[in-house]
């Protein structure tokens, strides 16, 4: 459990570090006028992400742990969740 938050983390460090990386790459780039553009995009992507996401992941929580690791119907979620 740890070692998942550890890479959690990471991740969520990482996001951080992109946007400020980004950050001049986008005053260099956008004009003023396109950075409301930019925002609609963000807050559309914030919002529709739970409709694309489709809980696949608490899914896969839940359903992957009632099966031994190399069971028939294991696999057959794996191939679900990945289509």
């Amino acid at each position: 459990m740890i070692n998942s938050t550890l890479i959690y983390f990471a991740m969520i460090l990482l996001q951080a570090l992109l946007q400020i990386v980004l950050l001049p790459l986008q005053t260099h780039f956008l004009k003023p006028s396109e950075y409301g553009v930019l925002a609609t995009v963000v807050a559309l992507a914030i919002i529709l992400s739970p409709l694309f996401n489709l809980g696949l992941q608490g899914a896969a929580q839940r359903f992957l742990a009632e099966h031994p690791k190399d069971s028939i119907q294991r696999n057959q979620i794996w191939s679900t969740l990945l289509s």
